[in-house]
Formats: C-alpha cells, structure tokens, sequence
C-alpha cells in the first residue's frame, strides 16, 4: 500500500508542477545540451538521486560554433546522492549539486549558476514510480568587456572613445531562481522501461537586466518521454524532448543504441553506444540540427560523444559546424556498504 504520510508530503509538491506546466507560462532563450538525458538534474530536480547507487558524479561540456568570431562555451558539473533507501523499503530521497557556468560573444556574456536540489521517490507498486523535486539557484550575470551602442558612431565607425550614456550593472548582478518537477517511471524487467518526465524552469520568474528595468525571465516547460527495450546484447533508447521559452521552442528526437561487449545487455559491464537525433526549432517547422553520438561505458563510467551538423539558416555563417559536447558520468556504491537496492530508473 501506498504511505498515506508520503503521498499527503507530495501534494503541495505536485500541485506546484501542475499550475507551472499548465498556468500561465511565457515563452526566452536557455542553456541547454544536445545531450539531454545526460544532463538529469538541469532537466528534471525530479531524476535526484534516481540511479542505481549511493553516488552519481557527471560532467558536461559544450562548445558551439567554432566557426564564428568568439564561439559559445559552456561547462557543468554536478553530483546527486540516494538517501535512506536502506532505512525505508519502496521509497527513498536525493540530494545534489549543479554547477554550471556559460560565456560567449565578443562581450563574452557569462553565466555563473550553483544549484541545489532535492526529490523524493515512492514506489507505488513494484513496476511503478513517481518522483517529485525541486532546486533552487543562485545565478549571476556578468559581461567581461565592453559593448559598443549606437550613441558611439561617428557617422563612419562605432568609436569606443565617446561615452555611450547607457548605465549597466556594474560588473554584474545576481538572481534566486526555483525548478520543480515531477517524473513517473515503469518497469517490466528484462523487457522494457518506460518514462514520463514533466518540470518547469523559472517558476518564480526572476528578473534579468544589466540596466536596471524590468525583463523577468520567462518560465520554461519541459516535457521528456522515453524508455528503453532490451533485445538481446543490445538496447534501444529513444526519447522526445520539448521545451518552449517566450517565442522559442525545441524539440529532440532520436534514439541512442547501446550494445554489450560481452555478455548479455543486463549484466555486461562494458557496452558502445551510438545515436542519431534531430533537433527542431519552432515545433516542427524548422530543422535545426542533426546530431550524431558515440560513447563507451566501462563498469561504473560512461563517455559519450556527439556533434551538432548545423542544419538551419545559419548553415552559410556557421558552413555547417555545430557544437561539439561531451558528457562523462560515473555511479558508484560507498565502500563498506552492501549494494542498494535496484530501484525503477531511466538510462542517464
């Protein structure tokens, strides 16, 4: 039966998701990672701590369009912990740490994020579960050089010489920004899992300007669905994602496959994946990327690699290049501690 005291704890929780995925939701531009799923907690606060193990540590690291002047960098790293899953049978918590930072353009607009989360996980039966979470952040934005404005051309050239008259933050400024999710996942074991993930980004909505005036980030839902087939040596693991901010959308879809080196999928402790995406902007009107992945997994580490081939308007301006990403992960189990138990997750 389900803990009467879990599921009272969850409700103000879910009703919080609920009114961000589906109340008033205005649509900005975000960071995010061609590599989704191997950015969990950014994705969903709900995945904390949602893994086989007592730790999870992982790093990403983005850099996009090489081809222009100054590219876009991007680099985070997190680790998240499985709480007392010993102590109370069928549910357990998580706990973790993001830290994310960003920078790009002749300005070299940065971005500083250090986020922390929680979750808590029930299994309502033995194939199902529901996770709900939340994380709170402090965000601060800077700009490492000048900009140039239109108050500073000469009828020739824009001369940094002549004062702008505009008045930015001084070095730069920080914000408190708040995620929540909720994820329900199911399995049938040695068949098949499957996954439903919903979160929504800047629920409180945190203002954004270098002048002083108003300019509150819009929220940002997204929804993630996917699951994985085992057959065989190999597994087959597609998902769709979609995230919509003020006028812009994204949608991802794809698949990874990942084949076992020995042994069958379930218990091979090496494996190789590959995978092809393709990334859409403006729900399905235009084709932004295709996006080709390798990666290996060698007993609690994986590395994945894949390549953005830039397939929009840019192509002229970009000939094509994308962003290179990188994502390595490694779960692990405290020495002196028995092994915890298998618990209902999602390959990330």
């Amino acid at each position: 039966m389900v803990d009467k005291k879990i599921i009272a704890a969850l409700k103000p929780i879910l009703l919080w998701v609920i009114l961000g995925l589906f109340g008033n939701v205005l649509h900005a531009q975000d960071i995010h990672y061609s590599q989704f799923y191997a950015d969990p907690l950014r994705l969903n606060p709900a995945r904390t701590g949602q893994f086989n193990g007592d730790y999870r540590f992982g790093l990403n690291v983005r850099d996009q369009w090489e081809s222009v002047p100054v590219p876009y960098q991007t680099a985070s790293a997190y680790a998240d912990f499985g709480l007392m899953r010993r102590q109370y049978k069928g549910g357990w918590l998580g706990a973790g740490l993001n830290v994310l930072h960003d920078r790009g353009g002749t300005a070299w607009l940065a971005l500083t994020e250090v986020r922390a989360l929680m979750a808590v996980h029930k299994a309502l039966t033995s194939n199902l579960v529901v996770s709900v979470g939340a994380s709170g952040a402090y965000r601060y934005r800077s700009i490492a050089s000048g900009l140039l404005f239109g108050s500073q051309w000469n009828e020739q050239t824009f001369d940094p010489s002549i004062v702008s008259g505009e008045v930015l933050a001084a070095g730069g400024f920080g914000y408190w920004d708040v995620h929540t999710g909720m994820s329900i996942t199911y399995l049938q074991p040695d068949f098949f899992s499957l996954y439903f993930d919903g979160s929504i980004m800047h629920i409180n909505r945190p203002n954004e300007s270098f002048l002083g005036d108003v300019n509150r980030i819009g929220q940002r839902p997204v929804i993630h669905i996917g699951g994985s087939v085992w057959l065989g040596n190999l597994s087959l693991e597609p998902a769709a994602y979609y995230t919509t901010q003020k006028k812009a959308s994204e949608l991802v879809l794809g698949t990874n496959i990942a084949f076992a080196l020995k042994d069958g999928y379930r218990s091979a402790a090496s494996k190789l994946y590959l995978g092809a995406w393709v990334r859409f902007n403006d729900g399905l009107n235009q084709n932004d990327a295709f996006i080709i992945k390798t990666g290996l997994e060698m007993n609690a580490y994986r590395f994945l690699l894949s390549y953005d081939i830039n397939t929009s308007s840019l192509r002229p301006a970009t000939k094509m290049r994308g962003g290179l990403e990188l994502s390595l992960v490694h779960v692990g189990v405290l020495p002196g501690s028995n092994k915890p138990q298998t618990i209902h997750c999602p390959r990330f």
